[in-house]
């Protein structure tokens, strides 16, 4: 790179940062806020809160690094159109597009960033944030200490325990489950204890009854089982990432997963397979996007914003196109074709564009009276 595309690097990079630490810290507050009435209830509230949130900030980084890669890229150029830089270096003989090899060098090293994101840390983060949610829902369970207190693990989902035996078990215990419209759910227990397994907490009920009843049924059905065993994640289904699925496995596994099956892999491992190895193309394709767009000094400074607006919607329909081939690309091989292919040809569009533009400006000459 010159060293205006040095200058306009940097700039670039700056924007891009402070847009993505900004976007990425509130997507995750919001999502972490859907679990605060749980993980608040537990002894270590605020430390799981905070685990819970760092847990949650790979994915919103892998999702929103090409949108503020984009907008990075398009306040940068917006800037030197206003300040008139544009138009003086290609009048002086510069490329015909001196922003679009600093913002495809921000979008390269953001795709790189987002691949060891995608391949490696948001697995982790995942299984992770999961085993939170399971560790403060027995917490909220080993709270109940107050006899005939009921305790809300998640929104109308309803803990009792008669009396606390140890730090880990109990006797009386009634737990209501209302969350499903369709039917209620209530299991009853002598006793009942908290243990770990396989890296999971389980639930053994000892003398337990399990009572469901919908509003269709004219009596409800009661199971008597001598013991039951639950995991604690199961109490938590209606969130989400709280059970094992796709996200959460390695991509070594999974890839073993899906190799082991071959044609006949379940459609939801190759369509996690498929989002890893092509999340990753975005942030280089929104770069594209915005270079295409910003390739040209704006006619005035009414323009800008056009272009700016242009440029989102231009990027927002490749990647809602993206998402829509990914989501079928479980059981198609064309939509598995097309997943990869938006963004790639957007890329090399944006590539095509920079090789000719290296060639410099021609000055329009002055009109001589």
């Amino acid at each position: 790179m010159k060293l205006y595309e040095r200058y306009l690097f940097k700039r670039v990079l700056v924007a891009t940062l402070a847009t993505l630490g900004f976007a990425v810290l509130v997507m995750a507050t919001i999502q972490a806020l859907d679990h605060v009435e749980l993980l608040i209830g537990s002894r270590t509230g605020f430390a799981l809160f905070v685990a819970m949130l760092m847990t949650l900030l790979p994915a919103a980084l892998v999702l929103l690094s090409p949108l503020a890669v984009l907008i990075g890229v398009m306040v940068v150029a917006g800037a030197a159109n206003r300040d008139g830089e544009t138009t003086v270096m290609g009048a002086s003989g510069f490329s015909a597009s001196p922003g679009a090899v600093p913002a495809l060098a921000v979008g390269a090293l953001a795709s790189l960033v987002c691949l060891g994101f995608s391949l490696g840390v948001e697995p982790w983060a995942n299984q992770r944030g999961r085993a939170i949610l399971a560790e403060a829902a027995a917490d909220v369970v080993r709270l109940s200490n107050h006899p005939g207190e009921f305790r809300s693990i998640e929104d109308r989902l309803f803990v009792r325990v008669g009396a606390r035996i140890d730090e880990s078990r109990f006797a009386d215990v009634l737990i209501i489950d209302q969350r499903d419209p369709a039917k209620e759910t209530i299991y009853t227990a002598q006793s009942l204890a908290i243990a770990e397994a396989d890296g999971r907490s389980v639930i053994a009920m000892q003398g337990s009854t399990i009572q469901t009843k919908s509003p269709k049924d004219a009596a409800p059905a009661i199971f008597h089982l001598s013991e039951f065993l639950l995991d604690v994640s199961n109490l938590l289904e209606n969130k989400v990432a709280t059970r094992e699925n796709p996200r959460e496995w390695s991509t070594l596994r999974l890839a073993a997963q899906a190799a082991a099956l071959a044609s006949g892999a379940n459609p939801e491992t190759r369509v996690e397979i498929n989002r890893r190895f092509s999340d990753w193309l975005y942030p280089l394709a929104f770069a594209a996007v915005a270079a295409l767009f910003s390739s040209r000094p704006a006619s005035g400074r009414g323009a800008q914003p056009n272009v700016l607006a242009l440029a989102l919607i231009a990027a927002l329909i490749l990647r809602f196109a993206g998402f829509s081939f990914l989501g079928g690309s479980g059981g198609s091989m064309v939509r598995t074709v097309l997943t990869y292919m938006s963004p790639i040809a957007v890329i090399v569009a944006a590539f095509a564009h920079v090789m000719r533009g290296r060639l410099p400006f021609q000055p329009i000459a002055p009109v001589r009276p």
